[in-house]
């Protein structure tokens, strides 16, 4: 009961941050504001073998059998700064070889696009959080720390590079770590549960 609790105040969270932004009361929910700031996004990757710590504390960086796919709707929220945008994103992930579950991730992230070098390759960081829904509980999850510290449902954080042509802003090369964790420990006592790197193509409308 506990793990659902704390599961269903999550979700309800990320649901009414999500219901207040799109407000139709709110001054961000006009017409120009609907039909600009979209996004699309189609990208591979793999899953590390490794817990994340072990990857950023110690330079550990093993890759698994696991193969993922996945594309991405993304949509700008609102500009905080002129420098710093807050979006949301919705992923359909396919994980091939290793594990052959699908994931739904739905993200809210916060995006730098101002760089020094932006007039050469134009470079935005974002970073994200929110939820991961599994179809199943992952294989590659489940072997490494067991069926009682495994979910399907975890926080999922991402953190992004990306870069375009400057003459040219539509289509973007991205370089993602996308993780998948119990937030530490707030979600059926899981911890670490997976890291994956991918690459993809985004084009801005």
């Amino acid at each position: 009961m506990k793990f659902f609790r704390r599961t269903l105040v999550a979700a309800s969270l990320c649901a009414a941050t999500l219901l207040i932004l799109l407000s139709p009361a709110s001054a961000l929910a006009d017409d120009s504001w609907w039909e600009s700031g979209w996004s699309v996004i189609g990208f591979g990757g793999v899953l590390t073998t490794n817990k994340s710590s072990d990857i950023w504390l110690h330079g550990e960086l093993g890759l698994s059998d696991d193969r993922l796919f996945g594309v991405g709707v993304s949509k700008r929220l609102v500009g905080i700064t002129d420098d710093l945008d807050l979006e949301f994103e919705q992923q359909a992930v396919k994980h091939f070889e290793g594990q052959d579950n699908w994931e739904f991730n739905s993200i809210f992230m916060l995006r730098w696009k101002t760089f020094p070098w932006d007039s050469f390759i134009d470079t935005s960081f974002a970073a994200g959080d929110g939820l991961s829904i599994a179809s199943e509980t992952p294989k590659l999850e489940s072997d490494r720390y067991g069926k009682n510290e495994s979910s399907a449902l975890l926080n999922f954080v991402l953190v992004e590079f990306a870069f375009a042509l400057p003459d040219y802003p539509g289509p973007e090369l991205v370089m993602r770590m996308q993780h998948r964790s119990g937030a530490f420990g707030l979600i059926n006592n899981t911890s670490d549960a997976s890291t994956a790197f991918t690459w993809g193509i985004r084009y801005r409308f």
